[in-house]
C-alpha cells in the first residue's frame, strides 16, 4: 500500500508526457504609418505549434501569452498578424454593432501576412513591426 502511494506520489511529480512547450518572452511594439497603433490584436503562428497573441496599448506595445500570461512565443519561426478594427458608429451601444478593419487585410491573414519573427532561446525577442498599406 505504501508503495502504491509512493508510486502515485512521483508520478504526479513527473507527470505525464513532455509538459508544456518551450515558450521565451516576446514583447514589441506595432506602428500603422509610422504612429503607434493601439488596441489592434497580434498573433505569432509557428508551424505546426500553438499561436501566442497578444493587444497593443496606447504606445502601440505589446507582450505575448501562450500557455499563461506573459509567458511569451514558442521557440522557432512565426508567422506575425495584426489586425485592429473599430465600431463603425462610434456612438453605437448593445451586445451587437458592427466593425470596420483599419489595418489592410493581408496583415491580419496567416497566408498572406509579410510579416515573419524568430522568437530565440537566446532572446531578447523584442520585434518591430510597422503597417503600411500598399499603393
Amino acid at each position: 500500500m505504501a508503495s502504491a502511494r509512493l508510486g502515485l506520489a512521483l508520478l504526479m511529480i513527473v507527470g505525464c508526457g513532455r509538459g508544456a512547450p518551450l515558450t521565451m518572452p516576446v514583447k514589441g511594439t506595432v506602428t500603422f504609418k509610422g504612429s503607434p497603433l493601439a488596441e489592434a490584436d497580434v498573433a505569432f503562428t509557428p508551424k505546426g505549434g500553438r499561436p501566442a497573441s497578444g493587444r497593443t496599448d496606447a504606445a502601440g506595445r505589446f507582450t505575448l501569452t501562450t500557455f499563461k500570461t506573459n509567458d511569451g512565443a514558442m521557440i522557432g519561426q512565426h508567422i506575425v498578424t495584426v489586425c485592429k478594427h473599430v465600431k463603425k458608429d462610434p456612438n453605437a451601444t448593445g451586445a451587437y454593432f458592427d466593425y470596420v478593419q483599419v489595418t489592410p487585410e493581408k496583415f491580419g491573414r496567416p497566408n498572406e501576412s509579410p510579416l515573419r519573427a524568430d522568437v530565440t532561446a537566446s532572446g531578447p525577442n523584442e520585434f518591430t513591426f510597422d503597417i503600411t498599406p500598399q499603393k
